[in-house]
C-alpha cells in the first residue's frame, strides 16, 4: 500500500475539525438521552451512560474552545433544551432516583458533577429568558 499526501487548506482543515466536534457532540447527546430513557439499565448500560455523559462534557468544553462563543453556545442549548423535553419528567426523575440509588462510591462524584452541571445551564437559561 503506497501512502498519500493531500494538501488541505487551513481554513477547510479547520472546518473538517470544527463539524466533526458538532458531529460528535450531538451524537453523544443523543446517547445521553437514550440510555436515560431506559427504564431498567443493565449494568452495562450505566456505565456507557457514565462514560457518554463525561466524553459529552469534554466535547462541550472543546466546542467552547475551536468555535466562535455564540455558535458554541446554541449548540450546547439546543442539545439541552432536547435532553429537557424530548420525554416525561416522570421517567427521568425515576431513573434519576435509581442511579442515585444504585451508583456505588466510585460514580457518586460524577454524578454530583453532572447535577451541578445541570443546575448551571438551568442558571444559564434562565438568564436568557430574563434578558
Amino acid at each position: 500500500m503506497s501512502k498519500k499526501l493531500v494538501y488541505v487548506e487551513a481554513e477547510a482543515f479547520d472546518e473538517v475539525v470544527r463539524q466533526t466536534l458538532k458531529d460528535d457532540y450531538r451524537g453523544l447527546c443523543e446517547e445521553v438521552r437514550r440510555l436515560e430513557r431506559k427504564q431498567n439499565p443493565q449494568p452495562h448500560e450505566r456505565e456507557d451512560l457514565q462514560d457518554s455523559r463525561k466524553w459529552r462534557d469534554a466535547l462541550e468544553t472543546m466546542l467552547s474552545y475551536y468555535l466562535m462563543h455564540n455558535e458554541a453556545q446554541e449548540i450546547i442549548d439546543e442539545e439541552y433544551l432536547k435532553s429537557e423535553y424530548s420525554y416525561g419528567d416522570a421517567v427521568e426523575a425515576n431513573f434519576a432516583e435509581d442511579i442515585e440509588n444504585d451508583w456505588q462510591e466510585p460514580f457518586d462524584d460524577e454524578v454530583e458533577y453532572h447535577k451541578d452541571l445541570k443546575e448551571k445551564r438551568i442558571a444559564m437559561l434562565e438568564e436568557q429568558v430574563e434578558y
